[in-house]
């Protein structure tokens, strides 16, 4: 019969086998049931996620094919794996380099931007060209190329104030740097522009 079948099976009275099933089915049914390895076979989600620059995501969906396809000794599919999980580890990177970019521009640092800005070019590079946001990459590096000019114009600024016959191009270039500053919004180095514009127009008084 099928109770002794249970008890066989189980090693255990078939009444207790039910009540624990009823106790479970709540959480089974509420939990992510859905998702099974067998779904793992299926890459086409990843795939679409990955289209969408969505690296992270892709990624995760990504774990069970890999388990999968490792536990059931697929070579061929787990090297397909691999190299989507490798790509999505490029364009997570990337992302980061991007945000890091951002930062630092936002910290005016200038410098340290523009190394950033490269290293996520190269990240870029390995991805398909319409995941890569060309015009956010340009408006990055226009910024912090802007960032790099004004800092050495301002250094010219201050080497040329202490000379008399320099004065009008020490004034010419602190201005021009506290224009720029003032348009990247760094408020610090718009001051200092200024401070050497009115040292030039206060000795030139005197």
């Amino acid at each position: 019969s099928w109770n002794e079948a249970m008890r066989s099976a189980y090693g255990r009275d078939p009444n207790d086998v039910e009540k624990q099933w009823a106790e479970d089915l709540p959480r089974w049914t509420a939990g992510n049931w859905r998702n099974n390895l067998v779904a793992a076979f299926n890459l086409e989600p990843a795939k679409a996620l990955f289209a969408r620059a969505n690296y992270a995501a892709a990624k995760e969906a990504l774990d069970p094919s890999q388990t999968l396809f490792r536990q059931i000794d697929a070579p061929e599919k787990l090297d397909e794996v691999l190299r989507m999980i490798a790509q999505c580890d490029v364009g997570i990177q990337a992302e980061s380099l991007m945000t890091q970019t951002q930062q630092a521009l936002e910290a005016h640092t200038y410098d340290r931007a523009i190394n950033l800005l490269a290293q996520a070019k190269l990240q870029y590079e390995q991805l398909p060209e319409e995941q890569r946001p060309t015009e956010r990459l340009v408006t990055y590096e226009r910024l912090a190329n802007d960032g790099i000019r004004a800092t050495q114009r301002l250094d010219d600024a201050t080497q040329l104030q202490s000379s008399w016959r320099d004065f009008p191009e020490a004034r010419s270039a602190a201005r021009e740097a506290g224009m720029i500053f003032a348009s990247l919004g760094d408020q610090e180095k718009v001051v200092q522009a200024q401070g050497v514009l009115d040292h030039v127009d206060k000795t030139q008084r005197q």
